[in-house]
């Protein structure tokens, strides 16, 4: 299934089973896409939604990156989806100062 919107325009892929007071159970997978932020393509290196509970609050493991030249720059993006935690990162490693001029450069 593809889908398209927030800047996001990967294939979905997974399962996902809901009662009727939105209890869930499952996993969506996000793959082959990209992500437009500040400008920026980044590419979905891994993105998953991990459905257990309440369908407002999955977990996510998300990252996303960019190539410049020999250096990846990137974001990881966990926790719930009420209140994710975002983490600019790169290889090699540099300081997040430096990750962000690749990043968003």
């Amino acid at each position: 299934m593809q889908f398209s919107g927030f800047g996001l325009t990967p294939t979905l892929v997974g399962r996902l089973k809901a009662t009727n007071n939105l209890v869930t159970q499952g996993e969506i997978n996000l793959k082959d896409g990209q992500f437009r932020a500040y400008g920026q393509n980044l590419d979905i290196r891994r993105a998953r939604i991990i459905f257990v509970g309440l369908l407002t609050k999955p977990p996510l493991d998300i990252e996303a990156i960019r190539v410049v030249d020999e250096v990846t720059a990137g974001l990881r993006i966990t926790g719930l989806a009420s209140q994710p935690k975002v983490t600019i990162f790169s290889t090699p490693a540099m300081n997040q100062y430096q990750a962000l001029s690749y990043y968003f450069g």
